[in-house]
C-alpha cells in the first residue's frame, strides 16, 4: 500500500482485497444487512483468505450472500492474522458532509483519529474511509470512541459499531444503493 494514486478510481471491493493481503489476513468475514433495520448485521460469515486468490473468486462470494433485494454485503472489520486479531479501520461518514465539507474535512477527522494514510471513497450518499495500518482491538475500541466527538461520523453510526465489536462498510449494491463505493481521494501524511 505504498503508491496511494494507485487507488484513486479503484471500488471498494477491489481496496478491501488489497487490504487483506496486506494485513496478512488468514480469516475475514462478510456481514449481509439489510440498511436502517433491525436486520442490520443478521449474517456474518467467515472466509478463509488463502480459498479466495484472485478478486474474482471474491465477488463471485459477495453476489452470492444477498438473498433480498434489500441486503447488502459489507467487509466486517475484524479478521483473524497469523498471529492476532486485528481491524480494518473504517468510518462511515454520514450524509450531511457529502456536500458541506468534501475530503478535507473528512481527512481532518481522521487525522485527529490517528490515521496517517488511507482511501476516501464516495459512496454515492457519503463517504467511506478505509485505513491502511490494522489496529488491534484496544486501538480499534479506542478510535471508535474517539469517534463519538465528531458530528461528521454520527453517534449512532459508532454506537452500533461498538455494540458489534466491529465496523461493517459496504461491498456490494441494491437497487436503493445503486452505486458502488470508489476511491476518490487518499489520506497520506
Amino acid at each position: 500500500m505504498k503508491d496511494h494514486d494507485q487507488y484513486l478510481g479503484k471500488n471498494s471491493q477491489e481496496v478491501v482485497f488489497d487490504l487483506l493481503h496486506s494485513f496478512g489476513a488468514e480469516y475475514f468475514f462478510l456481514m449481509r444487512y439489510i440498511p436502517k433495520t433491525k436486520s442490520a448485521g443478521d449474517r456474518l460469515v467467515v472466509f478463509k483468505l488463502a480459498d479466495i486468490p484472485e478478486l474474482p473468486d471474491l465477488l463471485k462470494i459477495i453476489g452470492a450472500i444477498p438473498d433480498s433485494e434489500q441486503s447488502l454485503v459489507g467487509i466486517f472489520s475484524r479478521l483473524f492474522t497469523k498471529t492476532a486479531l486485528r481491524h480494518i479501520p473504517m468510518i462511515d461518514f454520514s450524509n450531511s458532509i457529502v456536500g458541506e465539507y468534501g475530503t478535507d474535512r473528512v481527512k481532518e477527522v481522521m487525522e485527529t483519529l490517528g490515521q496517517k494514510s488511507g482511501v476516501i471513497l464516495e459512496s454515492g450518499r457519503c463517504y467511506h474511509f478505509y485505513g491502511f495500518l490494522p489496529m488491534s482491538s484496544p486501538e480499534w475500541l479506542n478510535f471508535m470512541k474517539k469517534g463519538l466527538k465528531f458530528g461528521e461520523i454520527g453517534p449512532k453510526y459508532i454506537t452500533h459499531q461498538i455494540a458489534d465489536r466491529g465496523c461493517t462498510l459496504r461491498v456490494s449494491t441494491n437497487s436503493y444503493r445503486p452505486s458502488m463505493p470508489k476511491v476518490i481521494d487518499f489520506l497520506h501524511i
